[in-house]
């Protein structure tokens, strides 16, 4: 049984995404915080910049293996080989940051989720799709936006949190 065009990404994406979550929590969460919705609000709304990384990375090397072996095997022109190994780049980048308030490792992750959502975004443009394939397009393109959103939010939160611990002279930044 072979399923329509899209379908089989979209059930991946699901999967991963749903198996990440308890793995960040698992990875960093603070003590307490288990794998209730508490925990799931704190790796949303709490979680570190490295930890959401991690977790971005998580999901996007499936994709990106799946984009190499379909240029690899069959000659495909997909842009995903280049977009989803900018985002583990990033994420990488990311991780290995020592300074919480540089942005530059934010951006990165940023524009590569940005990179990933127009890579989504242009098969409308040049072909004509199946609908289940322009459903895997459409989610697609709001998923990883949200994804570059949601680290980006991380970063701001812990340059916000830095910027409020002491400053040298003792007194409150």
């Amino acid at each position: 049984m072979t399923l329509q065009a899209g379908i089989s990404p979209i059930i991946l994406l699901a999967i991963v995404s749903i198996l990440v979550v308890p793995h960040g929590i698992y990875l960093s969460s603070p003590e307490g915080v288990g794998y209730d919705t508490e925990g799931v609000r704190w790796f949303f709304t709490a979680s570190s910049a490295k930890v959401r990384s991690i977790a971005t990375a998580s999901v996007a090397v499936p994709f990106w293996i799946w984009a190499v072996y379909k240029v690899v095997s069959a000659g495909a022109h997909d842009l995903g080989a280049v977009s989803f190994a900018l985002v583990i780049a990033s994420c990488v980048f990311v991780g290995r940051s020592d300074s919480p308030t540089s942005k530059i490792p934010a951006i990165s992750l940023l524009i590569s989720n940005g990179l990933v959502s127009l890579n989504y975004v242009y098969p409308y443009f040049l072909y004509d799709l199946p609908l289940t394939f322009q459903i895997y397009l459409a989610v697609g393109v709001i998923y990883w936006a949200l994804v570059g959103v949601w680290n980006w939010k991380a970063q701001a939160q812990e340059v916000q949190e830095e910027n409020s611990y002491t400053d040298i002279s003792g007194d409150m930044a």
